[in-house]
């Protein structure tokens, strides 16, 4: 991710004029996204003590539930309660919170990228079969669907690895409901929720954009 983040603005460095002809978006979230992910990192990985004015800029970034429920709503207003079931998990002290979590929203993210890259739009569109497994979209191809109209690969490759860095985490908090060592704490999973609700409100805008 870091890789594609570098490569991202390196290009901007290359052709200045670009910067132009890109949406807000391109220029702004992925800056987000790459802080975003590495505090996930930071307090997943060691005791770090959160200043107040981190703490003051994750609030200032962190969609509101309110526009949340909007977003998702829009794709499908069946999908809130998995979000609300993410974060009712979150918040309990059941001694699984962190598998029902994770597995709300790995389903949460699964059930939009389906939306927004239907099966059959995908396949008129991946015309050589170039992102295909089994004869299915692979998770690549619909990501390349949806910024399809954005004319920049730097940012599609960003996009792609911003989003297998957040699911193999997401598969790693999964694995650990299994481990007997120490459980990931609230502050741990708060961070998780951060970063994909992020991701998500991301992923939509893009498709909006695009």
């Amino acid at each position: 991710m870091a890789d594609s983040y570098h490569s991202l603005w390196s290009a901007f460095r290359i052709d200045s004029q670009m910067i132009f002809s890109v949406p807000s978006m391109v220029i702004t979230i992925p800056s987000i996204e790459m802080y975003l992910a590495t505090h996930q990192v930071e307090v997943s990985t060691i005791e770090a003590e959160i200043m107040p004015d981190e703490e003051k800029f994750l609030a200032q970034i962190k969609p509101n539930k309110q526009h949340m429920h909007k977003i998702i709503a829009s794709i499908d207003v069946r999908l809130i309660p998995l979000y609300e079931g993410a974060i009712n998990a979150i918040a309990s002290d059941n001694v699984d919170h962190v598998r029902h979590a994770t597995i709300s929203l790995r389903e949460l993210f699964t059930q939009i990228l389906l939306e927004l890259a239907p099966d059959k739009a995908f396949f008129e569109w991946d015309k050589y079969k170039s992102y295909r497994n089994n004869g299915r979209p692979t998770r690549k191809g619909r990501l390349l669907y949806i910024c399809r109209n954005i004319n920049y690969d730097s940012f599609t490759t960003f996009v792609d690895r911003d989003v297998s860095v957040a699911l193999s985490f997401l598969d790693l908090l999964q694995k650990g409901t299994h481990a007997i060592e120490k459980p990931y704490d609230k502050r741990q999973m708060k961070a998780l929720l951060i970063r994909f609700e992020h991701l998500i409100d991301f992923i939509i805008r893009i498709s909006r954009d695009t």
